[in-house]
């Protein structure tokens, strides 16, 4: 099976040089085969591909329907003053009427 995945992300199925294309669920094009990490493509976290550990474990041992949909990709930059972001604006969550707190610091 990994020599029909290879072939099959060969032909065409690669979203850069070394990433291959999966779906929310971290599947190929050829069924039974998943990526994670590195291999998927997008931000190089290692929060992120943990996350991609953990969907991977809930659907394959698990049997649920873990996906990438909807995932908040935080990050943060090591300056002084501390910097973090969470990739959520304030009008998506006011427009959903989610109860949300905010605040802003000085510097």
């Amino acid at each position: 099976m990994a020599d029909g995945c290879l072939t099959s992300c060969e032909q065409g199925d690669v979203t850069s040089r070394w990433a291959r294309e999966v779906d929310e669920y971290l599947e190929t094009s050829v069924p039974g085969v998943y990526a994670m990490g590195d291999i998927k493509g997008g931000p190089a976290f290692t929060h992120l591909s943990y996350d991609d550990y953990r969907i991977l474990r809930a659907n394959l041992v698990r049997h649920e329907k873990a996906s990438t949909r909807d995932r908040i990709v935080p990050y943060t930059m090591f300056i002084d003053p501390q910097l973090g972001r969470a990739a959520i604006f304030t009008h998506p969550l006011l427009a959903e009427g989610l109860n949300t707190l905010f605040a802003i610091f000085d510097a």
